[in-house]
C-alpha cells in the first residue's frame, strides 16, 4: 500500500513538472501545486496508517522518510520499487530459502549494473 501511494505521488509530481513552466507566475504556480501534492501525500500516508489500525506501528518506520520526502526521495523510491518484483521473484525461485536467495543475490552483485537490472526485470 505504501509503494502504491508513493507511485501515485510520483505520477502526480511528474505531471506537475511536465508543464515546463517558464514565467515567474507559472513557476510559482508549479511550486504551489508541488507543495499541495506533497501535503496530500502526507495526509494520505496518515490515513493509511489509521486504516491499518494495529499494524500502523509497522508503518511508523516510514514517518521520518515521509516527513522529509521531496522529488529526490521519490526518485530513489522509484528505483527501489522498480526492482522489488524481481527480488521477490528471485526469492520464490530459490524456494523461499534465505541462504539460497542471498547466494543468488551475491552472484547478481558480480554483474555490471545494467545486467543486474535486466536480470531482475526478467525475473518477474
Amino acid at each position: 500500500q505504501f509503494r502504491s501511494l508513493t507511485a501515485a505521488t510520483r505520477q502526480e509530481l511528474a505531471a506537475v513538472y511536465a508543464s515546463n513552466a517558464t514565467s515567474d507566475q507559472q513557476i510559482s504556480a508549479q511550486a504551489a501545486t508541488k507543495l499541495g501534492v506533497l501535503q496530500a501525500f502526507r495526509s494520505n500516508y496518515e490515513a493509511l496508517k489509521k486504516s491499518r489500525g494495529e499494524s500502523a506501528r509497522k508503518t511508523s518506520g516510514y514517518d521520518a522518510w515521509v516527513a522529509q520526502a521531496n522529488n529526490a526521495s521519490f526518485g530513489a523510491q522509484a528505483a527501489y520499487d522498480e526492482l522489488v518484483p524481481g527480488f521477490e521473484a528471485l526469492f520464490e525461485r530459490e524456494g523461499r530459502n534465505w541462504q539460497r536467495f542471498y547466494d543468488a543475490v551475491k552472484q547478481l552483485a558480480d554483474l555490471p549494473k545494467s545486467e543486474r537490472h535486466l536480470a531482475l526485470k526478467l525475473s518477474n
